[in-house]
């Protein structure tokens, strides 16, 4: 779109491209950050793109702390959006990417709004969590913003460079003055007259200081501590400094021994906390899903545990008589492309007949068109499938699939992935039910 409409070069969009598969990112910010196009232009160009409202830096600059408030700082990190407007019923958010209409439902579950998202870009929204959720920002935002409000955002001169000097046009010489005219001669002194009296000498002009030479300051230096490089600079004292006797002042007897220090922990301790069995895994699960706060933390322990077991796992969610793409993990496995699956909950497919808290699905992946569907989400088809139901109170509201490629999944423990549903249906309830203390 800029490159038809003349905003910027092929030359320069080739550029931005390089850029991006060589570090990654968003080709938005790159073609920002090399000063090739200007940031309102880029932002009503995303907006047109994405056929969504867009947030400036006006919108994000003063918001009030109520409206922050609206969303907490775990989930506004987690989505990287930022509530900056409330009118009437309507939370407005802006959002580096503006389409996600399972963050939109969390988001309005959460707050009890209506909730609309627009544009905004990925500088903005960084610089926002920064401010108000209190966000590491790195350094590569921080030097665009300082450049960006210094004034430079004008787009780079695309105009070619100047001929070479041999080519230059010359400028007229100029020609010296006509000299002045030489002064008279003094008339000769007359006979008999006095002397004339010589002029008082004239005072002295005092010299003038000489012009002060201008002080260069240093620029400013920006360092930036990690927290290893913290750690460094606390470090605290080692066992053997701490445990090394300071000996008494004079004439003071010294002081009692210390008590000894606790003894290592036994065997059986050290081996319980590195126990990785299907139980300590499962209580582990138990334990990420009792604390979730979030719906993702609900994902993240499920998917999690799938992980030990699946070499590809997806999360999806019924959302309205669908079934929508939620989180997805795997070689191979590009989670948008999941997030984008739309499957007909009542045409045939894996999920259809997964009603009950007991029903599951293990086996090949029968040829129909949803699955199909699912199995280029997943980046291609598989030799058999897990798939089976999260029920909240009798209905269902999420699936787990998983697969091993070409491998089979003889080795999955079943009943542990039916346990491991059975509590993630509790994790739900409980989020809901804090969302409703929360709101209350």
């Amino acid at each position: 779109m800029l490159v038809l409409e003349g905003r910027i070069t092929q030359s320069q969009l080739e550029r931005g491209v390089q850029v991006r598969q060589l570090v990654g990112g968003r080709l938005g910010t790159h073609l920002l950050e090399m000063g090739f196009v200007q940031e309102e232009v880029l932002l009503e160009a995303l907006g047109r793109q994405r056929a969504s409202g867009t947030a400036g830096p006006a919108d994000l600059e003063d918001i009030k702390p109520a409206v922050i408030r609206a969303i907490p700082a775990k989930l506004a990190l987690r989505y990287q959006v930022v509530p900056y407007l409330v009118r009437g019923k309507t939370l407005f958010i802006a959002a580096i990417d503006p389409v996600d209409m399972l963050r939109e439902d969390e988001i309005s579950f959460l707050t009890s709004f209506m909730v609309r998202t627009t544009m905004a870009l990925e500088l903005r929204v960084k610089l926002a969590l920064s401010k108000y959720y209190g966000a590491p920002l790195e350094a590569r935002f921080q030097s665009l913003a300082r450049r960006l409000a210094e004034g430079g955002s004008g787009i780079r001169s695309l105009a070619p460079p100047p001929p070479p000097a041999a080519f230059a046009t010359p400028s007229p010489v100029r020609q010296a003055p006509p000299p002045l005219p030489p002064l008279p001669p003094l008339p000769p002194p007359i006979p008999g007259a006095p002397p004339p009296i010589p002029a008082a000498p004239l005072p002295p002009i005092p010299a003038a200081p000489p012009p002060a030479l201008p002080v260069k300051t240093a620029p400013k230096q920006f360092i930036e501590l990690d927290t290893e490089d913290l750690a460094l600079l606390r470090r605290p004292a080692s066992v053997e400094e701490q445990a090394k006797p300071v000996p008494p002042p004079p004439g003071q007897s010294p002081a009692a021994a210390p008590p000894p220090a606790a003894p290592p922990p036994a065997a059986e301790d050290a081996e319980e906390e590195k126990d990785d069995s299907l139980e300590a895994r499962l209580a582990k699960a138990a334990r990420d899903l009792q604390e979730a706060e979030i719906r993702d933390d609900i994902g993240d322990a499920l998917l999690e545990f799938a992980g030990h077991f699946l070499a590809r796992r997806a999360l999806l969610v019924l959302r309205k008589g669908r079934i929508v793409g939620w989180r997805a993990e795997g070689p191979g496995v590009d989670e948008a492309t999941v997030a984008a699956l739309d499957l007909d909950s009542q045409a045939p497919s894996v999920f259809n007949s997964l009603r009950e808290a007991e029903s599951f699905w293990l086996g090949p992946l029968p040829g129909l068109p949803a699955n199909r569907q699912l199995a280029a989400a997943m980046g291609g088809p598989s030799k058999d499938c897990l798939a089976l139901p999260i029920l909240l109170r009798g209905k269902v509201v999420a699936y787990i699939y998983g697969d091993n490629l070409q491998e089979g999944i003889a080795g999955a423990p079943l009943a542990a992935f039916r346990r491991l549903a059975g509590k993630a249906g509790l994790a739900f309830e409980v989020y809901i039910l804090k969302s409703k203390i929360r709101l209350f």
